[in-house]
């Protein structure tokens, strides 16, 4: 007798998981023989559609990048001097000078960008954008105790729009370099004042900054936008003591957190000022009798020893800062003068924007983008006390005074300068009308065209 034959019949399910089997093998065998086929991918890009003159150029990628790859797949048209910069996932280029207004760019990363893991970018990625022209912030109504913060666009005859509805009000901002973002001092119920940022893109707010028992204000945005500076005041609340003096506080935005710039706090401190490259920061100092400059870099401080209380602004080149002084002309008479201080030097070098016999009373300033020029509110020589301010350009070499905007029937003041450096915006006040409020106004500074932008407002500034 023959021994029976065995075997295993194979249904139907059997065969069909065999034969996927055998395709995912095979698959497998090509990825291994061919490598990875899906690549990197982008997860954000920015900016879209419009942007600031004064705008970075960001992209981020699903994994960390190797450097060396995005430098030289990285292309902009028409292309702009900058710096590119790659931090894990994440590619920045930072334009050295302003875009050009109304110009439309084409951003291009082509395909050959690496990942940490040898992955690569498959495909190119491109966009474009075109440049917006700079829009107006400011503070109103002006007549009202709370005031919030406005945005008026010089370019459009359109009713300026609130950015905040705070029912206690706002009482400072700054607007960030690249203009994505606005970091302003709002007061709250309870007491407190906190720092809030309203984000250009979303067009909302968020808090930044919960000062506890304690009143901040006058912030400003550190040039790169990873720091803001401020003011502290403790409200010493439940305890039976005043309020305490002003320090100087600095939050870093990378790690969320803020500490004191001096580490002494009987360090008193006020009216922060960055340097353009963001390496130093000028506060008044009442403890140094002047105002103080500390150096992030070397962590040392320079004083400059001042009568006043006041702290101008750094030249865009970083080499002035300047301070207001008072100067005698007679013995009745008295007048503010500017001093100018090279802080490029060792030591630093004081220089007088005009001479003190000069009877020129110079109240505030605003540097011009080539820091060759500042702009000047100056009060005529046969004007005294609360008579109208005019505005003059003023070079720096020369001490030569142009006149910019001088009109007798109203005072001239907080000047701001666009980017570019061809439009002053500035507050005016009517002179003998009733019920009169300040008004924001742009002069051009070659054709002297003026335009108002918004009729009742104050602390006027840009946001590019």
């Amino acid at each position: 007798m023959q021994p029976q034959k065995s075997f295993i019949a194979l249904d139907r399910l059997d065969r069909v998981m065999v034969v996927a089997i055998g395709l995912l093998l095979a698959a497998i065998g090509a990825v291994i023989v061919r490598g990875d086929q899906v690549g990197i991918a982008v997860q954000s890009y920015s900016p879209i559609n419009k942007a600031s003159i004064r705008a970075s150029i960001q992209v981020a990628f699903d994994e960390t990048l190797v450097s060396a790859s995005v430098e030289s797949n990285f292309k902009l048209i028409p292309p702009v001097q900058g710096r590119l910069s790659v931090s894990q996932n994440q590619v920045t280029f930072r334009p050295a000078e302003p875009l050009t207004q109304g110009q439309e760019y084409t951003v291009t990363l082509k395909a050959g960008v690496q990942s940490s893991t040898g992955r690569l970018l498959k495909n190119d990625v491109q966009w474009r954008f075109r440049v917006a022209p700079p829009r107006v912030v400011y503070l109103g109504p002006v007549d009202s105790i709370v005031q919030n913060l406005y945005l008026a666009d010089p370019s459009e005859k359109q009713v300026p729009q609130p950015l905040t509805t705070s029912k206690e009000g706002v009482i400072g901002y700054d607007v960030s370099p690249d203009g994505s973002s606005i970091v302003y001092a709002q007061l709250e119920a309870h007491g407190p004042a906190n720092l809030y940022v309203w984000d250009t893109a979303s067009a909302t707010s968020r808090l930044l900054y919960e000062c506890k028992d304690a009143a901040c204000s006058g912030p400003v945005w550190r040039p790169d936008g990873g720091a803001v500076a401020f003011e502290k005041v403790e409200l010493n609340s439940g305890t039976g003591m005043p309020p305490g003096a002003p320090r100087v506080w600095v939050y870093d935005v990378a790690s969320n957190t803020a500490k004191p710039l001096f580490s002494d706090n009987q360090q008193l401190g006020f009216m922060p000022r960055w340097s353009p490259d963001g390496r130093r920061l000028a506060v008044f100092n009442v403890n140094a009798g002047g105002i103080v400059i500390h150096d992030f870099t070397s962590g040392q401080d320079s004083v400059i020893p001042t009568v006043g209380n006041e702290v101008g602004a750094f030249s865009p080149d970083g080499k002035w800062l300047y301070f207001p002084k008072v100067v005698s002309i007679t013995n009745s008479q008295y007048a503010t003068h500017l001093v100018l201080v090279d802080v490029s030097a060792q030591p630093y070098v004081q220089h007088d924007l005009i001479p003190d016999s000069d009877p020129s009373d110079d109240v505030e300033a605003a540097w011009l983008p080539d820091s060759k020029a500042m702009i000047v509110a100056r009060r005529l020589p046969h004007a005294q006390g609360t008579a109208p301010t005019q505005l003059y350009v003023i070079d720096i070499a020369s001490q030569k005074a142009t006149p910019l905007v001088v009109d007798p029937a109203y005072s001239q003041s907080n000047m701001s300068v666009n980017p570019t450096g061809d439009t002053v915006l500035f507050q005016r006040f009517p002179l003998g009308k009733s019920g009169a409020r300040p008004e924001l106004w742009t002069v051009n500074l070659k054709t002297k065209a003026l335009q108002m932008v918004a009729p009742d407002g104050s602390a006027p500034g840009w946001l590019p």
